[in-house]
């Protein structure tokens, strides 16, 4: 009688731990099940937001006015040349790889079906320009379209226009243009000054033939500042980086 009792209980606790077993499995099961549900829902969280942040930036773009007069086609097949070492020897292997347009290689710009980069208003290629007027090669992956903010020709034509002393020229960063025309003026302004103090006291055919030089110079000087501005109007400067000037034009309306 005292082996079946001590059977029965030992039968029970048995039971007891497998059915604490199970439900132990079962909770760990739950709890994993619920990992992996929060895993997913932080996943989906993360690309919705990652989603709605693309969408945001899209918008952006679409607000900031594109100028078609600087688009470049970015799209373009280049052989990848790489060596490496294989069974002893120095091989080289080349394979065919597809730049496209994004928003690293259009950097102030929108990207239109992956194959044109179209700059913003008032930016250009500085670095795609510089390398079009030189024989040096520009590695494909090294290209970088709209990154250069222009200089506004507006700007410059109106600070030259109304300050007269290179002040246009100075905006633009054509600083050695600059500094010699306001060295230019300034210099005969004050050389003028002087002199006009000093034939004060001298004879009138002397301080005619002063004047009349004067006169003539001062109109030089004229006729060099309307042209300077003629030259800005017509935008046939480029700034001191040797890029074009950014002006209005029809397209921008």
């Amino acid at each position: 009688m005292s082996n079946y009792i001590i059977a029965r209980s030992s039968f029970l606790q048995k039971s007891s731990k497998e059915k604490e077993a199970a439900q132990k499995e079962e909770e760990d099961k739950e709890v994993d099940t619920k990992e992996d549900t929060e895993k997913e829902e932080d996943t989906q969280t993360e690309e919705k937001t990652a989603s709605k942040k693309e969408e945001e930036e899209e918008d952006d773009d679409d607000e900031i006015p594109t100028d078609p007069r600087f688009k470049y086609k970015v799209k373009e097949e280049y052989k990848d040349q790489t060596r490496k070492l294989k069974e002893g020897k120095d091989t080289e292997e080349a394979k065919i790889e597809t730049i496209k347009c994004t928003s690293d290689n259009c950097s102030h710009g929108k990207c239109i079906d992956e194959e044109y980069c179209v700059c913003h208003r008032g930016y250009a290629s500085y670095k795609i320009t510089n390398f079009e007027d030189s024989d040096e090669d520009i590695d494909p992956k090294d290209k970088i379209y709209c990154d250069y903010q222009m200089k506004e020709q507006i700007v410059a034509f109106l600070l030259e226009t109304i300050f007269i002393l290179g002040f246009g020229h100075l905006y633009a960063g054509r600083i050695v243009h600059g500094v010699l025309k306001m060295l230019i003026i300034l210099l005969f302004v004050a050389f003028d000054l002087l002199l006009k103090s000093w034939i004060a006291s001298k004879s009138l055919k002397t301080k005619n033939f002063y004047y009349t030089l004067s006169l003539s110079l001062y109109f030089g000087l004229l006729v060099f500042q309307l042209l300077d501005i003629v030259m800005l109007g017509l935008n046939k400067y480029h700034d001191g980086n040797g890029m074009p000037f950014y002006f209005y034009s029809s397209l921008d309306n």
